[in-house]
């Protein structure tokens, strides 16, 4: 056993077994060094790459706050072809969506804001992609599709901002009673701050009846007399 080994065949073992698996050790430092150098390198490409493309998007933006549309387009192409895999390809499409919109290029602003309602970076900016895409059809008076595009997602903080643009197509297809009930989910979902609670409380009043008390009162009331009472 080792505790009656002495000094000299302890030394003795100790250099065996390094003769024998030294050779491992170095290989997993080797390794172990080389996947930490690796990693290092590609979280600083990632890095970049990030950098890159935020660069690259916000040479869009400002080539469509200029108006330059053939700029833009390029920025969008280089963005889509160079940084296609982040983030930014989805906030290029908004923005080119946006650009068709103030042109009046409606069909190929919805072009735009389909791909990302579709295949969005996250479940989040396919439901921005999604409301954006109902308010043009709406504005496109295609109510139809507009509601189709609305089908609400559950679970999700959206689900109130959903209802009330559903309102939004129901008023504007002459179809008030069934926007009441929209507006009145989008209220009682709230509860992240995505739905503006007073502008909705408003939109509900424009579609609710009058109050039939109050409508009662009114009639029941005695007519006032111009002149003295004269017993």
């Amino acid at each position: 056993m080792d505790e009656f080994l002495t000094d000299e065949e302890r030394a003795t073992q100790a250099k065996t077994w390094l003769r024998e698996n030294g050779p491992f050790m170095v290989i997993g430092l080797v390794v172990a060094l080389g996947s930490l150098f690796g990693w290092n390198k590609w979280q600083d490409y990632q890095k970049n790459h990030a950098e890159q493309a935020s660069v690259v998007y916000e040479e869009l933006v400002a080539a469509i706050a200029s108006e330059r549309a053939i700029t833009a387009g390029e920025k969008f192409n280089q963005i889509v072809g160079e940084f296609g895999a982040t983030p930014y390809k989805d906030q290029a499409q908004l923005a080119m969506a946006k650009l068709h919109v103030e042109r009046n290029e409606f069909d190929k602003a919805a072009d735009y804001l389909k791909s990302v309602a579709q295949s969005g970076y996250s479940e989040e900016i396919q439901n921005i992609a999604r409301l954006r895409l109902a308010r043009l059809r709406i504005h496109q008076q295609k109510f139809d599709e507009a509601l189709d595009i609305l089908d609400v997602p559950e679970n999700t903080a959206f689900a109130g901002r959903f209802h009330e643009v559903r309102g939004d197509a129901l008023v504007a297809s002459g179809r008030p009673d069934e926007a009441r009930g929209e507006y009145q989910l989008a209220l009682a979902l709230e509860s992240s701050g995505v739905v503006d609670r007073v502008y909705v409380e408003a939109k509900l009043s424009d579609v609710s009846p009058a109050d039939a008390a109050e409508v009662n009162a009114a009639e029941s009331e005695p007519l006032v007399s111009d002149g003295e009472d004269n017993g």
